[in-house]
Order: C-alpha cells, then sequence, then structure tokens
C-alpha cells in the first residue's frame, strides 16, 4: 500500500570519494612561551601606594602587585609581585637595589604559554 523510494542527493561515486577523504586539519596559532617571576614582599607601613610605586621605578610596567595581606600589629604588608620577562637574579637585584627595608619571601619562576 504505502510506496518507499530512497532519495539520495549525491551519486554513489561521490559518498565514497568523501568517505576516503582525510579530516581537514587547521592550522593553529602558535602560542610562545613567556617566564614570570613570582614572589612574596614584606615591606614596612599600612599604605601599598609607595611601595607599588616604587616596584614599577625599579622592575619597569610589566610588574603586577596584589596585596596579600596587611598587619596592623606589626605594621607591614605583604605584596605577591609577578613580573614578566625577567629573571629571577635580576628581579632579587633590583629589589635589593630600590627596596631595602623589603623582606622577601618565597620566590619562584613559572613559565606561562600566551
Amino acid at each position: 500500500m504505502y510506496h518507499t523510494r530512497e532519495v539520495t542527493s549525491q551519486p554513489a561515486a561521490a559518498v565514497a570519494a568523501a568517505a576516503s577523504c582525510q579530516p581537514v586539519r587547521v592550522a593553529r596559532r602558535s602560542r610562545s612561551i613567556q617566564t614570570v617571576v613570582t614572589l612574596d614582599l614584606t615591606v614596612p607601613g599600612l599604605n601599598s601606594n609607595g611601595p607599588r610605586r616604587e616596584l614599577q621605578d625599579a622592575l619597569g610596567e610589566a610588574v603586577r602587585v596584589y596585596v596579600v595581606s596587611t598587619d596592623r600589629r606589626h605594621d607591614c604588608i605583604t605584596l605577591h609581585v609577578e613580573v614578566a620577562g625577567q629573571t629571577l637574579d635580576t628581579v632579587i637585584g633590583a629589589l635589593a637595589a630600590n627596596l631595602t627595608q623589603a623582606t622577601l619571601g618565597r620566590a619562584k619562576t613559572i613559565s606561562v604559554r600566551r
């Protein structure tokens, strides 16, 4: 009673050729690996504006500074500092020369893909 008819939009040869094709690979943009020095720094005082300016003067514009804690009892601030594109020796040397009252905490170098 019902009639079925197979409908194909492509000839059989085209379907066979499409099945044997290799997958298309899209070229990805290469990402560079950037070295970032991270360290904790404790400075005297309760205002972070002065140490931020001194860090930018010593290390340049590539420095990121975050306030980790403020200790009112001991009148000091702990900062987390990230510097891109410099070595650990360069960063510690610049800090020792420019922030004489700062105490360095944990310092390490990491590699980030960007």
